[in-house]
């Protein structure tokens, strides 16, 4: 059974790859780099660096809700460099792509973030979904709702690299009204995107304690994630998709959010995702739990796909579309 996928030319084998953000640092992914994964996800990081919020930056609502409000903490992207310079060698040696994820508040900078780490990762990916911004912050989601700003900051890394840009956009858009986030993909695809990437976390979640009486998180407003959140994800690659397809755009998507399971990945992929990002629930996981964890999930995978009558993943790619 063949789970590979391509994303932008990169074979994705399985396609399956770790969400940025979660054990996402060189020295972590070269170990799960091992395991039945396809593809693996920086933490992002911006040309000068920034500091994040105050703890605590995390709060569990439930075992299928989680809410974070890091504020993309990173040291910059000549320390960027100098991790994945280590790093690099070794993944393009059992030939799993490396995906540095990227945000900036200028184009200007953006082209500097990249040309940095264009010899050092076989793709990058444009996060333009962060919810969890400082005061008058202009990155992140900022501009994945704004149309115009996604397709001048896409046109800017394509002008800057020759590698893969993979824009990750944020639900809000999808949850506000459908055909705005339709508006924003094809301006992404448009300024010659080479793939999309959905869900980041759902912005705009509290949780409050009650015995001090005040929001858990330093920021008091964070992003959710975890199973809760599986819903939304799949209605938006599933409009994503829609929208590409109707405008004669065949790029990937990248689908993330809630998944935990084979029949969540499956779930994906009828909807129209080449591949998928797994993130909430890897968080605490030892080493060999999420090597055990992955060599199951693959099994299950193939036995699911089997049972639906396919012989590769990618046969199921869009089905609920039919």
């Amino acid at each position: 059974m063949d789970l590979s996928s391509r994303i932008a030319g990169l074979r994705i084998n399985p396609a399956i790859m770790n969400a940025s953000g979660i054990l996402s640092f060189a020295p972590v992914l070269k170990k799960i780099s091992e395991f039945k994964i396809g593809a693996l996800v920086t933490k992002s990081a911006c040309y000068d660096g920034k500091e994040g919020f105050e703890n605590p930056i995390i709060a569990k609502c439930s075992d299928e809700a989680w809410l974070n409000a890091v504020g993309l903490p990173n040291s910059g992207c000549e320390s960027k460099r100098k991790e994945l310079e280590e790093a690099y060698p070794h993944f393009k040696s059992i030939g799993k792509p490396l995906i540095a994820s990227l945000f900036e508040s200028s184009d200007e900078k953006m082209g500097k973030a990249i040309a940095l780490l264009d010899n050092v990762c076989d793709a990058f990916e444009m996060n333009f979904s962060c919810p969890n911004l400082m005061p008058d912050e202009k990155t992140g989601m900022v501009i994945g709702r704004d149309p115009a700003l996604v397709k001048k900051y896409t046109r800017a890394a394509k002008e800057a690299t020759e590698k893969p840009i993979i824009i990750k956009l944020s639900p809000g858009p999808y949850i506000e009204d459908r055909e705005r986030i339709k508006e924003i993909v094809l301006s992404a695809a448009s300024a010659g995107a080479d793939a999309i990437s959905s869900i980041n976390t759902v912005p705009g979640g509290m949780k409050i304690d009650i015995f001090a009486k005040k929001p858990v998180l330093t920021a008091k407003y964070g992003g959710l994630s975890g199973k809760v959140i599986k819903p939304i994800g799949i209605g938006c690659v599933y409009t994503i998709y829609e929208a590409l397809q109707s405008s004669g755009y065949n790029i990937p998507i990248i689908g993330i959010g809630g998944i935990e399971t084979a029949e969540d990945i499956i779930e994906y992929v009828e909807a129209g995702a080449s591949a998928v990002a797994i993130g909430t629930f890897l968080v605490g996981m030892r080493l060999e739990q999420i090597e055990n964890y992955l060599s199951f999930l693959v099994e299950n995978i193939q036995m699911l796909s089997k049972a639906l009558g396919a012989n590769s993943l990618m046969e199921l790619r869009g089905v609920a579309h039919e």
